[in-house]
């Protein structure tokens, strides 16, 4: 079963070949409706970067984002719990120092950090200043998932890997910083969902989440024009965000050979309606209480642009068959006249 996704990989990777080595034609004239987005940081209008493309739609770029939920989930002020031990605490304004550092030292291109040890940092650019980094804080049990981008690298999809830019094709020009903001409110989502099934209720938990901003943080301006049913419009976020979580004392993570993994991770994302990633990575199992967690709680459809139920799914293996179809189609396949669809 281990097979089933590195196959669909492999395929998609020589697809993405294939379209790089055949390249659109200089000389062929721009469409005049082509959708097209302009960014520069908010404060500099002197600079601007510019991405044409036929794969950008409006909701990624322009709905996403929720200034007020983004504020109204803040790190709280003051003492914050911690998960295994709820009497010990910690004030906000030591995590919140300790951010500040990590930043400074990011900036500086270091790559080893004074309060945070590295969990993921493959898909982050210390040069460019640009992508997601992971890290665990040494002092208190907190996982920081810090979200850095530049106007200039947020309309340079096709220089942040292979899958991203494979996400870029299937969400609508959608990128792991614009993702980001939707981890916290598909939480929420699929914390009620949970509550609701008598099976699950009992089974799944997930860590408390929080969105942490700089007081100095930069903001990049997007501006769209053709792109999906919008005609002109602009918007602002944050170039530089952070998701703070709970760590989760893992006992292991679930696996594709183990047969019981399989038919639960399944089951559960067909409960939720697909709206966490059913990669089977994403689910672990709590030391203590045996429960699943899931970490990951990005909003799944708009990564991979799902616009509808997508049923029920009884097996990784069709999953990811699908799912392979799905990218193939909206890669090579794509109807011009749904440019504006979305």
């Amino acid at each position: 079963m281990k097979i089933i996704p590195e196959i669909s990989l492999t395929i998609l990777m020589l697809i993405s070949t294939v379209m790089n080595i055949n390249p659109r034609s200089t000389h062929r004239p721009q469409d005049p409706q082509m959708p097209s987005i302009m960014t520069h940081w908010k404060d500099d209008l002197d600079h601007c970067y510019y991405l044409h493309s036929p794969f950008l739609e409006g909701y990624p770029f322009f709905e996403i984002f929720d200034k007020k939920h983004f504020y109204d989930h803040l790190l709280p002020q003051g003492p914050i719990s911690f998960r295994y031990d709820p009497e010990k605490l910690v004030d906000s304004s030591e995590l919140t120092a300790a951010i500040d550092t990590l930043i400074k030292e990011i900036r500086e291109k270091k790559s080893s950090y004074s309060h945070f040890t590295i969990l993921k940092d493959s898909n982050f650019s210390r040069r460019r200043q640009s992508g997601l980094l992971i890290v665990k804080c040494k002092e208190y049990p907190f996982v920081v998932k810090l979200f850095m981008e530049t106007p200039d690298m947020f309309v340079k999809p096709y220089k942040k890997g292979f899958c991203p830019m494979v996400f870029f094709f299937m969400g609508g020009g959608v990128n792991r910083h614009l993702s980001g903001f939707t981890r916290i409110k598909n939480a929420e989502t699929l914390k009620g969902i949970i509550d609701d099934n008598p099976y699950w209720k009992t089974r799944v938990q997930m860590p408390r989440k929080w969105f942490w901003i700089a007081d100095n943080s930069r903001w990049i301006t997007i501006s769209g024009a053709n792109i999906g049913t919008y005609k002109q419009v602009s918007i602002d976020i944050p170039g530089t965000y952070c998701i703070i979580a709970d760590a989760i004392d893992i006992e292991r993570t679930m696996t594709l050979v183990n047969p019981v993994d399989r038919i639960e991770s399944m089951a559960l994302c067909n409960t939720a309606k697909f709206l966490v990633d059913p990669h089977i990575d994403n689910f672990t199992i709590e030391r203590n209480t045996k429960k699943i967690v899931i970490v990951d709680t990005e909003h799944f459809p708009t990564i991979v642009g799902f616009k509808k139920d997508v049923g029920e799914y009884t097996s990784q293996a069709a999953w990811y068959i699908d799912l392979s179809k799905k990218a193939v189609g909206d890669m090579f396949f794509r109807d011009k006249s749904l440019w504006h669809a979305w």
